[in-house]
């Protein structure tokens, strides 16, 4: 990144609304590193979503009923 461009960059942050400096910072990192965020898929979006609401889950009485019931 040139000097110039960084410059412009300071320059705007100067002026920019306080309100939303946090908002700018996470775009920021996440432009940074969006190559290494792992966005979840529709699948595992449900099952969490579905674990928030309570919704479809399993319970188990014990570690060892929790494992035969993944065996078979």
């Amino acid at each position: 990144m040139t000097t110039l461009i960084k410059n412009k960059i300071i320059k705007e942050l100067k002026n920019f609304p306080e309100k939303k400096i946090n908002s700018l910072l996470d775009y920021i990192f996440f432009l940074k590193f969006e190559d290494k965020i792992k966005i979840p898929n529709k699948l595992t979006e449900k099952a969490l979503d579905d674990a928030d609401n309570k919704n479809n889950l399993n319970s188990y009485t014990s570690l060892d009923d929790f494992f035969n019931k993944m065996e078979s």
